[in-house]
């Protein structure tokens, strides 16, 4: 990991009063060339707080699903699930003062990815496959 990125809550886009459906275009999903600065704005226009509850929810339900992903070869969650977690990723990167690399930034993508596919098929369930063709953990050998 490299020092990285310091956010703020200016970095909080405006949409956040939007309701899912206004916001679920697949323009607003990074692509999958996207840096850290593109993912970090999009994972903070959902609040994954208050969609679990608090911060401890939130965290645990990240953690849940990262050790879901990393022990499968396929999981699936609600796209609100997946932005929290992606919404989480970004928040531990701030404190940390990190920009995710490396397995990390992977598995970010993983969710990234996800998402975007689920959002383009106009679905509520987001599959996330953390596994390549010859079986790697997000496509890493």
């Amino acid at each position: 990991m490299t020092r990285g990125l310091y956010w703020c809550t200016e970095l909080m886009s405006s949409d956040r009063g939007k309701s899912d459906e206004e916001r679920q275009d697949l323009t607003d999903v990074p692509g999958e060339n996207a840096d850290w600065a593109e993912i970090a704005k999009f994972a903070l226009t959902f609040d994954g707080y208050a969609f679990c509850g608090s911060f401890e929810k939130c965290s645990q339900l990240a953690h849940r699903v990262r050790k879901l992903v990393e022990t499968s070869t396929e999981c699936s969650l609600s796209l609100p699930e997946a932005r929290a977690c992606l919404f989480n990723e970004q928040r531990a990167a701030r404190w940390l003062e990190f920009t995710p690399e490396g397995e990390w930034l992977a598995y970010v993508m993983v969710l990234v990815s996800g998402i975007r596919e689920a959002v383009g098929a106009n679905r509520s369930v987001v599959r996330v496959c953390p596994r390549d063709a010859q079986g790697d953990l997000f496509g890493r050998s």
